[in-house]
């Protein structure tokens, strides 16, 4: 509901020319309204306070308003700064219907949400793995998330206040990062991936904390289940194993004489022991063996390549990680330079230069979390809010990638393809 006053307030100001705004608490924002409003509506604006608990509101303009009903012309409104004499004011229609659905607004607006108790606009952390994204290494599932809030009517610096926190690749600063958020007493606490998740929830057993991906919530100890997650974390989760069998399928389409392909993995991410065992069975019984190189900083990365460079790797499969989504580039260079066609979870390393992705999409992942964030601040608990496995997934092939590699894609693949970049 603050917000909601906030937005009003905002709008009368810009509408009407005003020069502040004030919103410690709710009675004051009505009463300001009020009397920058005038006489036209404070029948509305009084029917509004008491509708809000609020009776003690606008007494000044209350009591004047029997007298000065009188002076209120066709299509104007007059002032009625107590105190002071009032003045005749222009008002357009457009604008004296934008402020009555504000008000309309204001006495629907639910009065347990979770901002509405503090007093202020709500107050959301943001813990990443990654780095700020600049424009010169963009990373979309930030904006994402901000356009997600948009759409509910959440602004950044007008009625959200949004508390970044980024690790820059640093698994080890994300515990440090998460106690920040805590103690600056944020209201959600969102995530995406699993360390930053992680870290989240050993900082607070309290605060929602909403991730925007992670692999298996329930053997990382996130939730008890999907349907009903049970603590103080829900969101939405990526599912691993069906893909991968996938990806190796769509990688031997494209090589088909594939006998040893590298898997790249980040020690730092539990969940990646298990999808590297499931990823050997399966290429196992499709005759590929894999050849595990495990890298949590630049420098790993430049090894491991190496190494798979010596054991005569024909393609490189990277699992899905932040780390990795960050270090996509650098990735995607040392693909190139040891001729080894790359197989992605995420389509931004395909956009990136990487040939081939095939899983779900991230920012959308992102854009979904903020409709948790909402419901979260309107009353609703993380315990009994689903955690969504979203099934759309997609291809991307990068063409010029592939004619850079000496590879002629199929027509299988071209008609099966949801994204080609060239």
């Amino acid at each position: 509901m603050q917000a909601q006053i906030l937005n009003l307030t905002l709008e009368l100001q810009k509408a009407l020319g005003l020069t502040y705004v004030f919103i410690s608490h709710n009675l004051a924002v009505v009463s300001q309204v009020a009397d920058r409003v005038g006489v036209m509506y404070l029948g509305r604006i009084v029917e509004l306070a008491a509708r809000l608990r609020l009776p003690s509101a606008l007494p000044a303009c209350q009591r004047a308003l029997p007298q000065r009903k009188a002076r209120v012309q066709r299509r104007r409104r007059v002032s009625c700064f107590p105190g002071r004499t009032p003045s005749v004011v222009k008002a357009s229609a457009r604008i004296r219907r934008r402020i009555l659905l504000g008000i309309a607004a204001l006495a629907a607006a639910p009065s347990g949400s979770a901002f509405g108790q503090t007093g202020g606009a709500p107050r959301i952390g943001f813990l990443a793995q990654r780095s700020r994204s600049t424009p010169s290494n963009p990373e979309p599932i930030y904006d994402a998330f901000v356009y997600g809030m948009r759409d509910l009517g959440y602004v950044e610096g007008k009625n959200l206040v949004i508390e970044w926190r980024f690790a820059d690749g640093r698994i080890d600063r994300l515990p440090a990062l998460a106690a920040e958020l805590v103690a600056a007493k944020v209201d959600v606490i969102v995530t995406t991936g699993t360390p930053p998740t992680r870290a989240a929830q050993q900082a607070t057993r309290t605060i929602p904390i909403v991730t925007g991906a992670v692999n298996d919530p329930i053997a990382s100890g996130f939730a008890a289940s999907l349907a009903h997650p049970g603590g103080n974390i829900t969101g939405l989760s990526l599912i691993n194993v069906d893909i991968n069998a996938k990806q190796l399928e769509l990688l031997k389409i494209m090589l088909p004489r594939l006998s040893r392909v590298g898997a790249l993995t980040n020690p730092a991410n539990p969940s990646h022991p298990g999808i590297l065992k499931d990823f050997q069975s399966i290429a196992s019984g499709m005759g590929v063996k894999v050849l595990p190189v495990m890298a949590a900083t630049p420098e790993a990365l430049e090894l491991g390549f190496a190494a798979l460079a010596r054991e005569q790797a024909q393609a490189v499969f990277v699992f899905g990680d932040a780390f990795f989504i960050g270090a996509r580039r650098q990735i995607v260079d040392l693909a190139q330079k040891t001729r080894l066609p790359s197989m992605f979870t995420f389509r931004e390393s395909v956009q990136s230069g990487g040939l081939m992705s095939y899983g779900q999409d991230i920012p959308e992942f992102m854009r979904r979390a903020a409709t948790y964030v909402d419901k979260i601040l309107r009353g609703a608990k993380p315990a009994d809010l689903p955690i969504e496995q979203p099934t759309t997934i997609h291809l991307s092939i990068n063409r010029k990638t592939a004619r850079a590699l000496g590879l002629v894609i199929p027509q299988e693949l071209l008609l099966r393809a949801d994204e080609l970049i060239e």
